[in-house]
């Protein structure tokens, strides 16, 4: 007869271990589907820590009430490792949270399959109190882990079901004035090579991982265009953004050192490829702004696309074709037919963006003279 076997090591052991899985053949017995399906779920358990073997029952057969459950660490350590980092940008957020929040609040040693409705809540409670956007993005992070989990069979019930987001999320409207993105680029020009990553925001009006992600290969300087690729963008659809000459100008002081960036128009100073993290240099950002106008500037990364979007929409710009130059996904049946690449309109749109800007930032010039 023929038998399905599985060979794994439980983190943290070398040990090769053998489990047997059950017979090959039609059910009652193991199809091939049924045995890799088996397979998987139990070397994610092996790759948590645990040890498999203490689920492998034959099918059909009751629970068993005296085995251990799978813990909180170990299904969020798993979520990690087989999704988050596989498929999430912003897996280190979730990391953050997991380690920092969640799993401290429930301890090391928590079952799973143990949390309840109440204890979720009693969470977020906690967390509500240092900020409710926290709280949403924290329910968020557990109710995906834990539907990740039950796909993996590693739980039977979500906890997060119908609970409901703790505070109501509002939507940032930041957008600088003329003042403020003065004082901004003025910035901007004192922090080096990430100040240039914030001006190309600025400037083309791209998410700022994209823009950081910006390799020579991608560019087209004699054409005038950038090429994002699907595997950078957001929403995973290749995007042509026109480069202005205000644009090529912020490319042109960083291209000297084209040799020494290995590809990268960005290159991280201390680890191989792009920049990752600009917190630090937006925060220098804000406080020389402010000495800039003589009172704090607030602002985010992001608020950097939103002004030069509502500056467009301010000139006359089609909302259709801003949502062409941020590359948003056009909601309707009518998108999946219409195939324009919109490339003249996108271009006419940021060459009148770069017109008003560049007025902007000449009558600082014209102050100081």
């Amino acid at each position: 007869r023929k038998t399905w076997y599985l060979w794994y090591s439980v983190k943290g052991d070398r040990t090769r271990r053998r489990m047997r899985l059950g017979p090959y053949g039609p059910a009652p017995a193991f199809p091939l589907s049924d045995a890799r399906t088996k397979a998987r779920r139990m070397l994610t358990i092996a790759e948590a820590g645990q040890d498999p073997e203490i689920y492998n029952k034959p099918q059909g057969a009751a629970p068993d009430p005296d085995a251990p459950l799978v813990t909180l660490k170990a299904i969020a350590h798993a979520y990690l490792e087989r999704h988050a980092k596989v498929k999430k940008k912003s897996w280190k957020e979730d990391q953050r949270r997991l380690v920092k929040v969640i799993i401290p609040f429930f301890g090391d040693d928590k079952f799973a399959e143990e949390i309840r409705r109440r204890d979720v809540i009693r969470l977020l409670d906690d967390v509500a109190i240092r900020g409710g956007t926290e709280a949403n993005l924290t329910l968020a992070v557990l109710r995906k882990m834990f539907n990740w989990a039950i796909g993996r069979d590693l739980l039977a019930i979500n906890p997060c079901q119908q609970i409901p987001r703790p505070c109501a999320t509002v939507q940032r409207d930041r957008v600088l004035s003329d003042d403020e993105i003065r004082a901004a680029w003025a910035a901007f020009n004192k922090l080096g090579l990430q100040g240039c990553v914030f001006k190309m925001m600025l400037v083309t009006a791209q998410r700022g991982q994209e823009v950081k992600a910006m390799s020579w290969g991608a560019l087209d300087l004699a054409g005038g265009w950038w090429t994002i690729p699907a595997t950078d963008a957001k929403n995973k659809l290749s995007h042509r953004v026109p480069l202005t000459a205000m644009a090529r100008a912020i490319l042109d002081e960083i291209q000297p050192d084209i040799e020494a960036r290995k590809g990268w128009v960005f290159p991280n100073r201390w680890k191989k490829g792009h920049i990752t993290t600009n917190a630090a240099f937006l925060k220098a950002s804000r406080e020389l702004a402010g000495k800039e106008l003589g009172r704090s500037v607030d602002f985010w990364a992001h608020d950097l696309r939103r002004t030069a979007a509502s500056n467009m929409a301010s000139l006359g710009v089609s909302r259709l074709v801003i949502g062409k130059v941020l590359n948003h996904v056009e909601p309707g049946v009518t998108a999946v037919y219409d195939r324009h690449a919109y490339d003249g309109e996108k271009r006419e749109a940021l060459e009148r963006w770069a017109a008003r800007l560049g007025e902007v930032l000449k009558s600082q010039r014209a102050d100081r003279a």
